[in-house]
């Protein structure tokens, strides 16, 4: 069976604890399946799927080929966000503010992730970490109390590299990174 792939950006410990304090607030008041867990936050550029090792290695040597041109940059952590149904959002994530550094490096990756016979996300890139997702049921509060729980504090640190992850599902943490690209 083919492993499962995505590419990524892995965030500062410091980044990580903070979605924890966050994570752990909310777990006080909200019912879902599943919890990121500490070592696994991470923003996704291009969410491959399934994919054979030969697939992956080409995929591996475009991306070196292209030496993707990006300065190290700027991400800012900002509140709380959902996809979903506002009274129990699906997920629950820490919106990343968007920037044209991360929107750059997000149009590179997909252009070597289509040239390798990946599809590409069509909908709109809104980049965030999720912090938790399937929502259990009626004892969660909706997106405006999620938010009140959690006493978002704004974080920024600087992104210097990306990285292609493979999911292994019975491990914690699952996302373990394959190969690193750092900028500049």
């Amino acid at each position: 069976m083919d492993s499962h792939y995505f590419i990524g950006i892995k965030l500062p410990e410091n980044v990580n604890i903070e979605l924890s304090r966050r994570a752990e607030i909310l777990k006080q008041h909200v019912d879902y399946k599943q919890w990121t867990h500490t070592d696994d936050f991470h923003i996704t550029l291009a969410f491959l799927g399934a994919s054979d090792e030969k697939t992956i290695h080409t995929l591996i040597d475009t991306i070196n080929k292209e030496k993707i041109d990006i300065n190290p940059f700027i991400i800012n952590l900002e509140g709380i966000g959902g996809f979903g149904h506002p009274e129990h959002p699906r997920v629950v994530y820490g919106d990343i503010a968007k920037n044209e550094p991360l929107s750059a490096l997000k149009r590179k990756i997909d252009n070597s992730v289509r040239s390798c016979g990946f599809k590409v996300e069509s909908r709109p890139y809104h980049p965030h970490i999720t912090i938790t997702k399937r929502w259990i049921g009626p004892n969660s509060g909706s997106l405006n109390e999620i938010l009140q729980w959690t006493e978002p504090k704004p974080v920024s640190w600087i992104c210097n590299e990306f990285m292609l992850f493979r999911i292994e599902l019975n491990k914690a943490p699952k996302y373990n990174p394959i190969e690193i690209w750092p900028f500049g």
